[in-house]
Formats: C-alpha cells, sequence, structure tokens
C-alpha cells in the first residue's frame, strides 16, 4: 500500500496521461495499443513518444517524465500492459522499483529467492511470520 500522497498523486496523474496518450492507437485492449505506439522499440527512451504526444497537446510539466514512470509501473503492475523483458531490462527508471511494486500489488505470484538468503523487508508484509523459500504471496 502507498502511503506517500505525493508519490501517489505522480502515479495518477502518469497513468491518466500514459492512456491518454495509448487511447490514440489501434487495438482492441491496452497491450496492443502499446505494441502499436511503437514505444517498446525505444528501449530506455521510451517516454520520448508519449511526451512528444502530451507536448503537441498542450500539457507541459518538468514532472512528467517522473509521471509517465510512476504510471507504467501502475499499468505494468496491473498487468494491463507487459512489456517485453528486452524492454523491463533497458529502462532503468522502472528496473530498481519494479520487483517491491510487483510484489504487493499483483496479487497472488510465487515469490523464490535464494536458499538461506536473507528475506527482503518487503516481501514479509504484515505478517511476522517468515515465509518459505516457495510460499505463495497474497
Amino acid at each position: 500500500m502507498l502511503t506517500n500522497p505525493v508519490v501517489q498523486g505522480k502515479r495518477v496523474r502518469g497513468l491518466a496521461h500514459l492512456l491518454d496518450w495509448l487511447e490514440d492507437f489501434p487495438g482492441a485492449d491496452w497491450q496492443q495499443r502499446w505494441l502499436a505506439s511503437g514505444a517498446e522499440s525505444l528501449g530506455a527512451q521510451w517516454r520520448r513518444a508519449p511526451l512528444h504526444w502530451l507536448t503537441h497537446r498542450g500539457r507541459r510539466s518538468t514532472w512528467l517524465p517522473s509521471e509517465l514512470s510512476n504510471g507504467m509501473k501502475v499499468l505494468i503492475c496491473a498487468d494491463v500492459i507487459r512489456p517485453s523483458l528486452e524492454w523491463l531490462v533497458s529502462v532503468p527508471s522502472l528496473k530498481g522499483d519494479l520487483a517491491p511494486d510487483l510484489a504487493v500489488g499483483s496479487g497472488r505470484q510465487m515469490v523464490m529467492y535464494p536458499f538461506g538468503a536473507p528475506e527482503p523487508p518487503w516481501l514479509r508484509g504484515p505478517s511476522t511470520r517468515p515465509r518459505t523459500n516457495t510460499e505463495e504471496v497474497q
């Protein structure tokens, strides 16, 4: 759960910007529109495509790049779009934050970490009981 209202605001604004932008592309769902946008092929420069679109519609802000990255995290964690693995590892603005957000936001999933490795604090959640290496996280 996100308790920082500044970050929450960035996510909400970024999500709105991205969905507005993606609406301009053909497709029956957001994933098809994401692929049609061509942003996947831009890799780490993916934000250039929606920034260009937003600028031409009079939406300018020094916070836009950050808002777009935050909105993209929401779309990925909610499984609205599924960028390729190559894209995910090429985008520095998402790499460090995405794993904890996925663990919190994507419902049931299998979490695995090396045997004997310390458990990441974000994995513990509200329970104080340590989880096993392959226990499902709700």
